[in-house]
């Protein structure tokens, strides 16, 4: 049992790198220490279309990674 899981998550491996081979930006996130496939894939999908940000600093916020400024500024009152 436990070596058929192990055989079946290498397949997934296998499959998550081939699609982030072909993906600019996946390639892009992974020169980043500590992002591997999974998390750029996941952030490539979850960003999707980055233009609808202004600008990076509101990507954190967006996804709850960072506080948005007016949470900053109520904390600080």
């Amino acid at each position: 049992m436990r070596d058929a899981l192990v055989n079946e998550f290498a397949g997934f491996e296998r499959k998550l790198r081939a699609i982030a081979r072909q993906d600019e930006n996946a390639q892009r996130l992974m020169k980043t220490p500590g992002v591997g496939v999974l998390v750029a894939l996941t952030f490539v999908a979850a960003v999707d279309a980055p233009e609808r940000f202004r600008s990076s600093r509101a990507v954190g916020p967006h996804f709850g990674l960072t506080q948005r400024l007016e949470n900053l500024i109520q904390v600080q009152q």
